[in-house]
């Protein structure tokens, strides 16, 4: 059985980690997510008197991605970039554990398409509370183009490990290609696995964890936070120091 710490593919090396612990994806065209991206976050900007740039880029998804540095928290850089299907991949720059869910649930909303969300994030614990650390988690949120019970989440399948403690659940209806009786597995974390979540992923024909999956065009948009709620400024740190905090 493959640990959760282990790489499963070339793009879980965690060479641009953090910002591969979360991919998110959007059923729809390159050009209708950048229109419709920057419409909503020129409408926030507008709303809270920040301010919202983007500019397209090329170079295939590891030159796209050095272009989120510096990484911070809150998040304030994104990537949507083309891929090999019909869906387009969308990636962030937080400087701990990257959010898609919430961009990507949102633009679902506002396209009217399809999208995923997918985690897979390595269990690194250092036993000291003062010390940085990684909580293990693998999960996988499909999105409706409509309103379901929970949001606009059609499935959510998910084992974590929730400060020490693991969880898993399986929420919403489920899809053709789960393999479901894997979720009686006695220990939590073999419930839903790296693989696993591989296999649902191209069963949606998405490659998530091969770089050519990964096509040369995207946009990258910028939403800078001046300063935090308290009035101190957001963190700036290179993947590298990023890395290094998380013991990677």
């Amino acid at each position: 059985m493959r640990r959760l710490s282990d790489p499963l593919t070339s793009l879980l090396t965690y060479q641009f980690a953090p910002t591969t612990f979360q991919i998110g994806f959007l059923e729809t065209r390159l050009s209708k997510a950048a229109e419709t991206y920057e419409h909503w976050h020129g409408r926030l900007a507008n709303e809270y008197r920040t301010q919202f740039s983007k500019r397209a880029t090329t170079g295939g998804l590891r030159d796209c991605l050095r272009q989120l540095e510096p990484l911070t928290t809150p998040q304030d850089h994104d990537l949507i970039i083309e891929t090999e299907s019909p869906w387009v991949a969308f990636f962030t720059n937080g400087s701990r554990v990257p959010d898609v869910v919430s961009p990507v649930g949102e633009l679902c909303r506002l396209i009217e398409c399809r999208g995923l969300a997918v985690r897979c994030i390595p269990d690194r614990h250092s036993g000291n509370s003062k010390q940085p650390c990684t909580f293990g988690c693998v999960s996988f949120d499909l999105f409706s183009p409509h309103k379901t019970e929970w949001l606009n989440v059609e499935r959510s399948v998910c084992s974590m490990n929730d400060g020490g403690r693991w969880k898993f659940w399986a929420r919403g209806t489920p899809q053709i290609y789960e393999e479901i009786d894997r979720y009686r597995e006695r220990r939590i974390i073999d419930r839903f696995t790296p693989d696993m979540l591989s296999r649902y992923c191209k069963a949606l024909g998405l490659r998530a964890f091969d770089w050519d999956f990964y096509g040369g065009n995207g946009i990258i948009g910028i939403h800078p936070i001046a300063e935090l709620a308290d009035g101190s400024k957001p963190e700036r740190l290179s993947m590298s120091e990023a890395r290094d905090r998380l013991f990677l």
